[in-house]
């Protein structure tokens, strides 16, 4: 999925991710005004990382 404008949350979200792989959990809440694509976001940086994760 390609997201537009999006490049800062996205790194944003990758490097959050990161840091939980590599220390301790964490927990993130993501809030924002409905219908703006917060479940698309989450969801396709959750495909990228399994796939990175997955294929190392």
């Amino acid at each position: 999925m390609k997201f537009y404008d999006r490049e800062n949350e996205t790194a944003e979200l990758k490097r959050i991710c990161n840091l939980s792989f590599t220390r301790n959990s964490r927990m993130t809440v993501l809030t924002g005004r409905r219908r703006i694509g917060k479940t698309s976001l989450i969801s396709g940086i959750h495909k990228s990382l399994f796939m990175e994760f997955t294929y190392k």
